[in-house]
């Protein structure tokens, strides 16, 4: 039998991944603004728990998938070297007005559209337009011109990435990779 390619392996792992974030995403009701609101609405933690718990997860899945060398999330164009709060804030203050108009967030939006929901598939549809506009398109100017100038550059301070890890090592003169496996554990096992 001849070896498959790393693209019908990706594809397979993808489609297989996504079966099974669609089965759990539509049976457990999950959803980060409806964990949210459960809490200051009902009073019930159950989802939030679970939000935390899908949280810890992944963190500890993505430090063994690094360590294993799988994948290398130095490459990850989260981890740079300039750290944006500004952009933090308004991003997460926009996507939480986004997730309160769209009744839900992108994966709750994406569990409806496998569904049938027309009104998820518009809500999609903007929320992946406005993704590219803000990175490539017409709102890349104002993060650009407005949002950028706000970061602050940590390379100025001797450290090649913005992980909370190596920012931790920092502060308390430890070694960042030793540091970075002790915070993930302590947050991963913690959530």
């Amino acid at each position: 039998m001849e070896e498959w390619s790393v693209a019908h392996k990706v594809a397979l792992w993808g489609f297989l991944g996504a079966v099974v974030f669609g089965v759990v995403g539509n049976r457990t009701q999950f959803c980060t603004m409806g964990a949210i609101s459960d809490w200051i609405n009902m009073g019930s933690l159950a989802r939030f728990r679970s939000w935390l718990l899908a949280m810890g997860v992944a963190l500890l899945a993505a430090q063994a998938m690094q360590a294993a060398d799988w994948i290398d999330l130095s490459a990850s164009m989260y981890l740079s070297s300039r750290l944006g709060l500004a952009g933090h804030i308004v991003g997460g203050f926009l996507f939480g007005v986004g997730m309160t108009l769209g009744a839900g967030c992108g994966q709750r939006t994406l569990v409806r559209v496998g569904g049938g929901n027309l009104k998820s598939l518009v809500v999609l549809l903007i929320l992946g337009l406005t993704a590219y506009m803000t990175l490539r398109g017409l709102l890349a100017v104002v993060r650009i011109e407005v949002i950028e100038p706000l970061s602050i550059d940590v390379a100025k301070y001797g450290l090649a990435e913005q992980s909370l890890g190596t920012l931790m090592a920092w502060a308390i003169g430890a070694d960042a990779g030793t540091t970075s496996i002790v915070v993930s554990l302590l947050i991963g096992l913690g959530l």
